[in-house]
């Protein structure tokens, strides 16, 4: 338990991407709990659509639209942003959306008990983590349950630092392009831009993006969220039904660069910093002086320089021009 928790420390403040987290969490959490099949799946924190999922040995099998529809069943009828706290459960088919989707998704596919981790932080939500034993082994014992529990806050902490993990940066000059899709309501793609083709190769092989998209847009007419292409470049995907549908056609998705505006919100909050932190930075961002800053927030030069300091070090900037870069979208900061 307590190496989970350093190991979970060393990765969250190394910032590694979700396949490098998933590799060495997963080992480590193996020999805490115990498990047979698990999946990672990490969301913008507003949509709640996946910004990347990673598995191994889960029962998912083809189903994977169904999969996205019974994760957003949750959050049906709720307002996006921030969540209820949360704890680690086990056998969640003890409620009503968790029996049927223990008896259709997971049943089917040879799983007798699920551990589930949500990975929520100050009522904001990051993603899950889903461990599972297969039918005929032993369920997940209260021991268990308060294992992931402890883990959570540690978890949930590396999770959100994988969107500012530093992928290698394309030299791509098209970024500003964008892409379109037409779908069925099922999901099967009819047509696609050309650029829609590269965006979506560079969303990388296993990306179920579109999937989510459609399950989501079972419960809304419209969507969006942010994510990042293997090579570091920031998409908004934005998906909406088409209202009548158009001979088959009843979704267009569109993938294209995200503005700053879209992606600052998200990374004041993945790298960790206070609200207040927060707020310095926006000030920081808008090119404001400490003496400007300090007379707006009724705080002293001195106070303002302290919370300047502790922001680049979160960051890991060396200067107020590489943190308006970075909290921009426009690098990443260096390790």
């Amino acid at each position: 338990m307590n190496h989970c928790h350093d190991l979970l420390r060393r990765l969250a403040t190394g910032r590694p991407g979700v396949a490098e987290f998933a590799g060495v969490v997963l080992p480590a959490l193996q020999r805490a709990v115990g498990f047979d099949g698990w999946c990672l799946g990490l969301a913008d924190p507003v949509s709640r659509l996946p910004s990347a999922a990673v598995v191994d040995n889960a029962p998912l099998g083809g189903r994977l639209p169904q999969f996205w529809r019974f994760e957003f069943a949750r959050f049906a009828g709720r307002a996006a942003g921030g969540v209820s706290p949360a704890t680690a459960r086990a056998a969640a088919h003890r409620d009503p959306v968790g029996a049927r989707r223990f008896d259709e998704l997971l049943s089917p596919g040879g799983v007798g008990d699920e551990l589930r981790i949500p990975l929520i932080a100050d009522r904001v939500y990051w993603g899950a983590l889903g461990l599972f034993r297969s039918q005929g082994g032993r369920p997940f014992s209260e021991t268990d349950v308060a294992v992931g529990g402890g883990l959570m806050p540690a978890l949930t902490a590396g999770a959100r630092s994988t969107w500012v993990s530093i992928p290698p940066r394309s030299a791509d000059g098209e970024a500003a392009e964008p892409g379109t899709l037409l779908l069925t309501a099922e999901g099967r793609v009819l047509s696609q831009t050309d650029r829609a083709r590269q965006w979506l190769a560079r969303l990388g092989g296993g990306h179920s993006m579109l999937p989510a998209v459609v399950a989501m847009l079972g419960t809304r007419t419209t969507t969006s969220s942010r994510t990042r292409t293997v090579d570091g470049i920031w998409l908004r995907v934005s998906g909406a039904r088409l209202e009548p549908p158009a001979g088959q056609a009843a979704i267009v998705i569109t993938l294209q660069p995200a503005s700053s505006a879209e992606i600052t919100p998200l990374l004041l909050r993945a790298y960790g910093l206070t609200p207040r932190q927060r707020v310095v930075s926006r000030f920081l961002l808008a090119g404001h002086s400490t003496q400007q800053i300090a007379t707006a927030l009724r705080l002293s030069p001195h106070t303002v320089n302290d919370h300047v300091k502790a922001i680049v070090a979160k960051v890991g900037v060396h200067s107020r021009a590489e943190l308006a870069a970075v909290l921009t979208g426009q690098f990443p900061a260096s390790r």
